[in-house]
C-alpha cells in the first residue's frame, strides 16, 4: 500500500491566475454547500505543486468549521470507495457527522499501460468508479477527486454512471510550464453564428450549484465575513450567471423578474470587485452582464459595458479578453446596423487572436465579419470571409463552424441573386446537420433553402422548408428560430399576394419576440407588419404598427430605424 502524501507547509498567500481563482472559489463554495450531504467534486489538475497549493489553501480557509481529510489512492488497488472506507472509521468526527471534505489523490501516479501486459491500473481505476456509485451513499460529505487531464477526458466515457454523478467539475490550468509531453492542446471550440463569451468566462454547466444552495450560500457568507468579503463577488457573479443560464434556455418560473436578479447580481458584483481592486474578476462581470444585455437586445447597453471591459483588458495587458470584447462589441454594432463599426472591431480581434494563436476567436471574427460585409452589399468580400471560416473549421474539423460557414456562403450568395448556388451551400449545411443531429442547424438551413426558393418563385417548396423549420425548431422549444420560421411564411404569403395569412403569420411572429422579451426582433417585426398592412390597404393600422415600431427601436437606442420610421410615418399620414 502507497504511503499517506505529506504536503509541506505554505505560505498564507495564494497567489493564482484569475480563472484558476476563480475554479478555486468556486470550490470553496461547493464543498460549503454540500454540507452534510455526499457530493461528488472533481478537480484537474496537471500541476502537481499547483494541486498541493490548493489543497492547503483550502485547508486554512475551511477551518475551523470544516476539517480537512487527505487521503491517497491504493495504487496497486486504486478503489475510491476503499480508500474512503479504510479512513473513514479512523476518524471519530467524521462518524459523528460533523462538517469535514474529503480531498483524495493519487490518481496522476496510475499507470495507463502497464509494463506486466497485465490490466492498466487506470482501468482498474475507472471500473472501481463505474460501480462505486451505490457504495459511497453511506458517506454523508463532499469527496474531492483530485484527477489529471488525461484521466478527466476518459471519465465520462470509461465510468459515465459516476460522471453522471458529479456535482461539479473545476479545472485548473498550470501556473507554470509544463514540460510539453505532458500536455496535450485541445482547444475548446464553442460554435454558434453569434458566440457571447470565450470559455473561460462562463461557469460550465456541470460547475454551477443549485440555485437555492446559491443563495443560501451568499447569505452565510455575508452574516460571518461581512458584505466586503472578495468572495461575495465570484458568488454574486456566478449567481447572476445562473440566472442569466435560465432565461437564455427558457427555464425561468417569472421571466422578467430574473432578468431584474440576473441584472442586480452582476451589479453587485462589479460594484464589490471595483471597490476591492479585483480587475480580473470586475472585467469578467462586466462582460456577463453585456451578455444579459444582449439576450434582451439592447445593444446600446452592451456597448456601454463591453467598452468598460475592453478598457479593462487593456489595462491589464490580458489579450485573450481584449480579443473576445472586440468580437461582442463587433456583435453589438452589427445588430444596430452599424456595420462598418462592426468589421473594425471584427478586424481588430481577428489580428490579435492570429497573432496568439486563438482559433475561436478566428473562426468567430470571420463570421461575423462576413455577416457585416454582406449586410453592407459587399458579398465578395463577404465570401471571401466565410471561406477562411470554412477552411479553418475544416482543418480543425470543427463541424460547428463548417455548418456556420457554410450557412454564411449560402446568404452570401443568396445576397448576390445566385439562388442556385446558394442551395447547393444550404443543402450541404442541412445534409451535415442531419447526420450530426444537430438541429439548430438543421433549422439554419431549412429557413435559408425556404428564402432562396421564395426568390425562385417556386412558392410550394419554399412552403414545405419553412413547415419543416417551424416543426423542428417546435419540437426544440427554440422560440427565436421559430419566429424565423413565421418570418418566412410571412415572406411567401406577400409574394402570393395573400397577405391575410402573412399577417397571421407575422402576429404569431411577434407573439413569440415579445414573450421572449427580444425587443429588436419584435420592433422588426412590427415594421414588416406595417409594410404588409399597407400592402393590404390598411392604411390606420398600418400607421399603428409603424408607431410600435418606432416606439421599440428608440427605447433600444436604435435611432436609424427611429428615423425611418418617422419618415414612413409622415408619409402616410399626409396620404391620408
Amino acid at each position: 500500500m502507497s504511503p499517506p502524501e505529506t504536503l509541506s507547509p505554505e505560505p498564507p498567500e495564494l497567489e493564482l491566475s484569475p480563472e484558476n481563482r476563480r475554479s478555486y472559489y468556486g470550490l470553496l463554495s461547493d464543498i460549503e454547500a454540500s454540507q452534510p450531504i455526499l457530493s461528488i467534486l472533481i478537480a484537474v489538475c496537471d500541476d502537481r505543486p499547483l494541486r498541493d497549493k490548493l489543497i492547503r489553501a483550502c485547508e486554512r480557509e475551511l477551518q475551523p468549521d470544516i476539517r480537512l481529510y487527505r487521503l491517497q489512492l491504493d495504487r496497486d488497488e486504486p478503489s475510491l470507495r476503499m480508500a474512503i472506507a479504510n479512513r473513514v472509521p479512523q476518524e471519530e468526527d467524521l462518524q459523528r457527522g460533523k462538517p469535514g471534505v474529503l480531498m483524495v489523490t493519487g490518481a496522476e501516479d496510475l499507470l495507463f499501460i502497464s509494463a506486466k501486459g497485465d490490466r492498466p491500473e487506470v482501468d482498474k481505476f475507472m471500473g472501481y468508479l463505474q460501480w462505486t456509485r451505490e457504495g459511497l451513499r453511506a458517506f454523508r460529505y463532499p469527496i474531492v477527486l483530485w484527477v489529471t487531464t488525461q484521466i478527466s477526458v476518459n471519465l465520462s466515457e470509461k465510468a459515465p454512471d459516476f460522471w453522471s454523478w458529479r456535482k461539479g467539475v473545476f479545472r485548473f490550468a498550470p501556473e507554470t510550464p509544463l514540460d510539453a509531453s505532458l500536455t496535450q492542446f485541445d482547444p475548446e471550440m464553442r460554435g454558434g453564428e453569434l458566440m457571447q463569451v470565450s470559455p473561460s468566462q462562463e461557469a460550465d454547466d456541470d460547475a454551477f450549484l443549485p440555485l437555492e444552495d446559491l443563495q443560501d450560500l451568499i447569505a452565510r457568507t455575508e452574516t460571518q465575513r461581512g458584505t466586503d468579503d472578495p468572495s461575495l463577488g465570484t458568488l454574486y457573479d456566478r449567481l447572476g450567471q445562473l440566472y442569466a443560464r435560465r432565461l437564455r434556455r427558457g427555464e425561468a418560473e417569472d421571466y422578467p423578474k430574473e432578468r431584474e436578479l440576473a441584472f442586480r447580481c452582476f451589479r453587485k458584483a462589479i460594484e464589490l470587485q471595483g471597490k476591492l481592486g479585483l480587475r480580473s474578476d470586475l472585467l469578467n462581470s462586466l462582460m456577463h452582464l453585456g451578455n444579459v444585455y444582449q439576450l434582451q437586445g439592447q445593444f446600446q447597453s452592451v456597448i456601454q459595458y463591453y467598452e468598460q471591459a475592453l478598457k479593462l483588458a487593456r489595462a491589464l495587458n490580458d489579450r485573450s479578453n481584449e480579443a473576445y470584447t472586440l468580437s461582442a462589441l463587433g456583435n453589438a454594432f452589427h445588430r444596430l446596423c452599424e456595420y462598418q463599426k462592426s468589421i473594425d472591431c471584427y478586424t481588430h480581434a481577428l489580428n490579435i487572436a492570429r497573432s496568439h494563436g486563438n482559433f475561436t476567436v478566428q473562426l468567430y471574427a470571420l463570421g461575423g465579419m462576413g455577416n457585416s460585409y454582406n449586410c453592407l452589399s459587399m458579398s465578395s468580400q463577404a465570401i471571401d470571409c466565410h471561406q477562411t471560416q470554412l477552411e479553418i473549421a475544416r482543418k480543425l474539423g470543427d463541424r460547428q463552424n463548417e455548418l456556420y460557414a457554410l450557412g454564411g456562403l449560402g446568404n452570401a450568395l443568396s445576397s448576390m441573386e445566385k439562388y442556385p448556388e446558394a442551395i447547393e451551400f444550404y443543402e450541404e449545411q442541412l445534409k451535415i446537420s442531419r447526420e450530426l443531429d444537430d438541429k439548430q442547424n438543421e433549422s439554419y438551413a431549412l429557413g435559408g433553402l425556404g428564402k432562396a426558393y421564395n426568390q425562385l418563385k417556386q412558392y410550394n417548396r419554399a412552403i414545405k422548408f419553412h413547415h419543416q423549420q417551424l416543426e423542428i425548431t417546435r419540437k426544440m422549444n427554440d422560440r427565436q428560430s421559430e419566429t424565423y420560421a413565421f418570418s418566412g411564411l410571412h415572406d411567401i404569403y406577400v409574394s402570393l399576394k395573400d397577405y391575410q395569412k402573412a399577417i397571421a403569420f407575422k402576429k404569431q411572429e411577434i407573439q413569440l419576440m415579445k414573450d421572449s422579451q427580444n425587443f429588436k426582433g419584435e420592433a422588426h417585426a412590427w415594421f414588416d407588419l406595417g409594410n404588409t398592412l399597407y400592402k393590404s390597404d390598411k392604411i390606420q393600422d398600418s400607421v399603428s404598427a409603424y408607431k410600435k415600431s418606432r416606439e421599440m427601436f428608440e427605447s433600444i437606442g436604435f435611432n436609424r430605424k427611429v428615423k425611418q420610421c418617422d419618415r414612413v410615418i409622415q408619409k402616410l399620414v399626409q396620404e391620408t
